[in-house]
């Protein structure tokens, strides 16, 4: 299967939480997102295979990678905007 691996950042204003995680401080954040081609169809065309974060870990110097709801972020997302006034 042929996948694809998009990366965008996204950025916190206020500490946030994600289901079933710890708060993580306010910053930019690095999402990455898997996706699988859809070999069946007579176009291109993607699925959504997971979706990660890149977050601090106990140490200064060390991160986490985890796999996250893609609607969980979206609700951190719009808890972020609403809590800044956007």
């Amino acid at each position: 299967m042929n996948v694809r691996t998009r990366h965008r950042t996204v950025t916190f204003r206020f500490p946030f939480t994600l289901e079933g995680q710890r708060t993580f401080p306010p910053g930019d954040y690095l999402v990455v997102t898997d996706e699988g081609l859809l070999d069946t169809l007579s176009f291109q065309a993607f699925h959504h295979l997971s979706t990660m974060i890149i977050v601090p870990a106990g140490s200064r110097s060390s991160v986490e990678l985890l796999t996250i709801d893609p609607r969980a972020l979206r609700s951190a997302e719009d808890r972020d905007a609403e809590a800044s006034g956007r």
